[in-house]
């Protein structure tokens, strides 16, 4: 099977900003898609060679040994910036740079889909965001789509979570969070109160204590008119399955269907809400996993409202 072309590309942009493209040796930034031009001739390099060193040595006569570090530093951010513009100016002869940017933005759409980031303090993987380093074009081909920033995966910080948050505009979001393992400063449960207009996707694991529960209750207190998708986890580490018991949400729990009107597909994972709930009726896709017996059986819990919802 021949794998799509999108996928090809984003290896290669995988690669080239890894500084490794094809087996060669890692490439500066600036240099990427040089291996697929023709070196320069000695001629020209000489040539440019002695035209800069002239426009240089005369420069530093100028200002003789007598310059301050000021003085210094500010011819080194004025080479550092022509520099930066010949780095874009060559950046623009690569074959990659021909593409037009709505197929760029296909390709880093599929790249953030198959490079995710995971930033802990222990383990630093950029992902998919790499390419924003790569160029000043790619960069803010990609800074200007919000879409690209509107997949927000669990094991960002706050700073980039806030961060992709104001990048993702007004987009619809897709929000992976878990709760309740990593320190945070930010209340994250304030994102479902903050972002609850926006949300079409929603993934929340956390923590089994009561007051994770009541914080993730009361985040579902108000509309969420975009939620199309909502995945429930209460996975617990390092915990033995055969402890483990299904926590019940309480009655009222998704049950006014104006308030979550595009809701169509449910997932809990140690989690289960009435059986008897209306929201099944109108439900496309729903996985259920349990583990253990729930806490009680009080009616519309039981096995037999089960087999009646299914």
């Amino acid at each position: 099977m021949v794998p799509p072309v999108a996928s090809i590309v984003s290896n290669d942009i995988k690669a080239a900003a890894s500084g490794h493209s094809r087996g060669l040796p890692p490439l500066p930034v600036a240099h990427i898609g040089y291996a697929m031009s023709v070196p320069p001739r000695a001629d020209t390099v000489q040539s440019a060679s002695n035209f800069w060193g002239e426009v240089f040595r005369a420069r530093i006569a100028e200002f003789g040994d007598s310059a301050s570090t000021d003085v210094l530093d500010a011819e080194i951010a004025s080479i550092n910036e022509m520099r930066q513009k010949l780095n874009a100016r060559r950046n623009s002869r690569a074959l990659i740079s021909c593409l037009p940017a709505e197929v760029m933005l296909l390709i880093f759409g599929h790249l953030r889909d198959t490079s995710p980031i995971y930033l802990q303090p222990s383990i630093a993987h950029l992902g998919w965001v790499t390419v924003t380093h790569v160029s000043q074009d790619w960069r803010q081909l990609c800074l200007g789509d919000p879409s690209l920033w509107a997949k927000i995966e669990s094991r960002l910080p706050d700073k980039w979570l806030q961060l992709f948050l104001i990048r993702s505009g007004t987009m619809s979001l897709s929000l992976t969070r878990q709760h309740g393992y990593y320190s945070t400063t930010v209340q994250e449960f304030d994102v479902l109160h903050d972002y609850h207009s926006r949300i079409q996707k929603l993934v929340l694991t956390v923590a089994p204590s009561s007051e994770q529960i009541n914080r993730l209750i009361s985040g579902f207190d108000r509309q969420f008119p975009m939620l199309n998708s909502l995945k429930l986890s209460r996975r617990i580490r390092f915990e033995s399955l055969t402890l483990r018991q299904s926590m019940e949400l309480p009655d009222d729990f998704l049950v006014d269907l104006d308030t979550y009107p595009e809701l169509h597909s449910l997932s809990l994972e140690d989690f289960i809400i009435p059986w008897t709930s209306q929201l099944f009726a109108r439900l496309t896709h729903l996985e259920i996993s349990l583990h253990g017996t729930p806490i009680n059986t009080e009616a519309g819990y039981t096995q037999t409202d089960f087999i009646n919802c299914l």
